[in-house]
């Protein structure tokens, strides 16, 4: 099942347990995914879908942490709340073992010298796609070459 079809499906749950608070958070996330797809006028993968949600993701963090440091604890409970829901379309992120593997994976791909960086970098994005932060990862690729 894909992700537009997880969050369809979901969608309609929550319109039928009538709950409202989640439905809001739903619809907001189908008019991001919409809004994309016109703006780039590209049918929807699950690639595609996982970079809107981890930009949306990124954006309800960036305001949690703000509503916090403004001592504005409810809003930052709502936006807790809406992270809740969209974690759930997301997949599990990696652990640090499981990156470990990859980035020897890419090393056994690669040569781990520096002029082989971005040709690393890609073959690890690929495999994380969206359930690893790159900016965590790219320092400790570089700490590893030659």
């Amino acid at each position: 099942m894909t992700i537009l079809e997880q969050l369809k499906k979901s969608t309609i749950v929550s319109m039928k347990a009538k709950d409202s608070k989640k439905l809001k958070v739903l619809r907001t996330i189908n008019a991001k995914i919409k809004q994309y797809q016109i703006d780039n006028k590209v049918d929807m993968n699950d690639v595609e879908c996982l970079a809107v949600l981890n930009k949306i993701l990124k954006q309800h963090q960036e305001s949690i942490s703000i509503f916090k440091d403004a001592g504005r604890d409810e809003l930052a409970n709502e936006e807790n709340y809406q992270v809740t829901i969209l974690q759930d379309f997301l997949p599990k992120p990696l652990n640090e073992s499981q990156i470990e593997e990859i980035i020897q994976d890419a090393f056994t791909t690669f040569e781990p010298v520096s002029k082989n960086m971005g040709m690393i970098v890609k073959f690890i994005q690929e495999k994380v796609a969206g359930r690893a932060n790159m900016g965590k990862i790219v320092p400790v690729i570089k700490s590893k070459l030659k």
